[in-house]
């Protein structure tokens, strides 16, 4: 796709975590995971030359929101 190299399987159903949002329960990446899947989908955008700035701010927001964790 995009001439962008397959990645393997970097994900595990071991790493799933339950989130609750608006009254709803539903499975979810880990914030380790979430974080790679968003810096991979802005990697394919900006490969193919069609970014939008949006996709960048996911990645501040997501890192701002996180700034004292020391995992990331």
């Amino acid at each position: 796709m995009h001439q962008v190299p397959q990645i393997p399987c970097l994900f595990s159903l071991d790493h799933v975590i339950t989130k609750h949002w608006d009254g709803l329960t539903f499975p979810a990446l880990c914030d380790q995971d979430t974080f790679l899947v968003q810096v991979l989908h802005v990697c394919n955008h900006l490969f193919t030359f069609w970014i939008r700035m949006s996709n960048l701010f996911e990645i501040a927001y997501f890192l701002n929101t996180r700034v004292h964790d020391a995992e990331l």
